[in-house]
């Protein structure tokens, strides 16, 4: 359980006394403004009222959103140091072994670390160049498209009973292809070094759920610390989120990228989830974000995400609680 300690050095990054902390403060604790932000970290917020409650109605946009908390300036410092190499560690092993982490975004140097690693993926069909390359004669009716080096779910399709599940488009196998080729061109972020994947197609454990829930665990230290799970049913503008801590208590207004989803209960396969998380952990010693699926009779590994949301949009709340995590338990790369 996350003790008094724990909310106490939350609450002094948010500049406030523990006496004026909501008793309850896993669920209900109100992100504010600091009132002594450092001035290379002074936080930027949007123009909605920064008094609103930290609970908004589930399905309600958060309330308010901080733009560049604190630990968006970690996350923007990362991708300096991990994507261009900048302020290498000074031990050799060390460096290479963070760049070695920092590859494993790459779809393919993630599934060769899944193999080492025995953990559990969706099945593979297959891993070409170009769309051309595709075979959907071939390939199952219900499959998922993605290319390999894109995020934020980025021309990621869902087929699924001549439907493309995100949109909603109707799209017989024999449109398939020149329907994945429209997609991609659309992207700006697509480039030579794209490749074109199909997997396995992952139902929730939930069969109401047409596209399954994202699992994604934070982890710190060998342990995962705090689960959000995704709900991308619906138009993107309805997709929707909440954020738990290892006890499955729910936080609030934790950070602002989708809806403020309803409270579920812990999910099956919970422990199964957190084992593979920590097992995880344990391995690449630094803060990370591991998204999973749960089904009804498995978990299943989906990525590794080094720049959560790239630092955006968390509330004080949520840059708080990452940032305690960062301090406590230091990268060892």
């Amino acid at each position: 359980m996350l003790g008094t300690e724990f909310w106490r050095r939350i609450l002094n990054r948010l500049g406030r006394s523990l006496k004026s902390a909501n008793p309850h403060p896993d669920s209900t604790l109100q992100a504010r403004p600091r009132h002594a932000a450092s001035p290379a970290h002074k936080t930027k917020t949007s123009k909605t009222d920064a008094t609103t409650a930290a609970n908004p109605s589930p399905g309600k946009p958060p309330a308010k959103e901080v733009v560049e908390t604190e630990f968006w300036h970690r996350m923007q410092y990362r991708r300096h140091q991990w994507a261009t190499g900048a302020n290498p560690n000074p031990n050799p092993a060390l460096q290479a072994r963070r760049r070695y982490v920092a590859s494993l975004v790459h779809k393919s140097k993630m599934h060769e670390y899944a193999q080492k690693l025995n953990l559990p993926m969706p099945e593979g069909y297959a891993d070409v160049a170009t769309v051309e390359e595709l075979d959907f004669s071939k390939l199952p009716e219900t499959v998922v498209i993605k290319p390999n080096n894109l995020a934020n779910n980025e021309c990621v399709m869902l087929f699924r009973n001549g439907i493309e599940v995100f949109t909603g488009d109707a799209v017989p196998i024999s449109e398939r292809q020149e329907y994945v080729r429209a997609t991609f061109a659309k992207s700006a972020k697509v480039n030579k070094q794209t490749r074109i994947l199909a997997e396995e197609y992952i139902q929730d454990y939930d069969p109401a759920y047409s596209v399954p829930r994202d699992f994604k665990v934070f982890v710190a230290g060998g342990k995962g610390h705090v689960i959000q799970v995704v709900d991308r049913v619906g138009p993107k503008p309805e997709w929707s989120h909440r954020y738990y801590n290892r006890d499955w208590v729910a936080y609030g207004d934790f950070q602002g990228s989708n809806r403020f989803g309803k409270e579920i209960p812990k999910p099956p396969h919970f422990d199964e989830l957190m084992y593979y998380a920590d097992k995880i952990a344990a391995d690449i010693g630094c803060f990370m974000r591991l998204d999973f699926y749960i089904t009804q009779t498995r978990v299943v590994f989906g990525e590794f995400t080094s720049y959560p949301n790239a630092g955006k949009r968390f509330t004080e709340l949520g840059s708080a609680v990452m940032c305690d995590l960062m301090d406590r338990y230091p990268d060892t790369v």
